[in-house]
């Protein structure tokens, strides 16, 4: 009888091990997966993040579009760098995680810039008329900002 317990013990045991050593392997490869246990979430930016990367993308923008204010021998290439920034920012904004809450709008924001720079591109003097891209751009800036974001300048141009 005592060898039955013993051996009961020792599968016991055995059995405990087994399922420790399952548990750990599977939080590992919940680790390992994309997506998962440090994926995504973990890659979100912080909304002080958030607004510091949208202020610091756009600052640049900005400053292209007040060096287009010349005489117009000029301005194709003024217009040029703007394109460039406009290009740059959504880029640079297209390789963030945005907080979660503003996922939505921070898509349109990427894709109104980078549409946005294709129209100035297709356009000779820099003139776009009224533009859904710029429409986009705004919308999005202004959801944000209602959603208790400070983008700066970006929400307010």
């Amino acid at each position: 009888m005592e060898t039955f317990r013993s051996s009961f013990a020792s599968r016991r045991r055995r059995g405990a091990l087994l399922l420790v050593g399952g548990a750990l392997l599977v939080g590992v490869a919940a680790l390992a997966l994309p997506g998962r246990g440090g994926g995504e979430a973990a890659d979100r930016l912080s909304k002080p993040e958030y607004e510091r990367a949208v202020r610091t993308a756009y600052a640049d923008v900005q400053a292209a579009f007040a060096a287009t204010h010349v005489e117009s021998a000029e301005l194709p290439a003024r217009v040029a760098a703007a394109v460039r920034s406009l290009r740059r920012a959504a880029d640079t904004l297209g390789d963030v995680q945005p907080p979660a809450r503003v996922a939505r709008e921070h898509a349109s924001l990427v894709a109104g810039l980078a549409s946005y720079a294709a129209e100035l591109e297709r356009s000779r003097n820099g003139v776009v008329g009224t533009s859904e891209s710029v429409e986009e751009i705004a919308e999005a800036a202004e959801q944000m900002k209602f959603k208790g974001y400070d983008l700066g300048r970006i929400a307010k141009d």
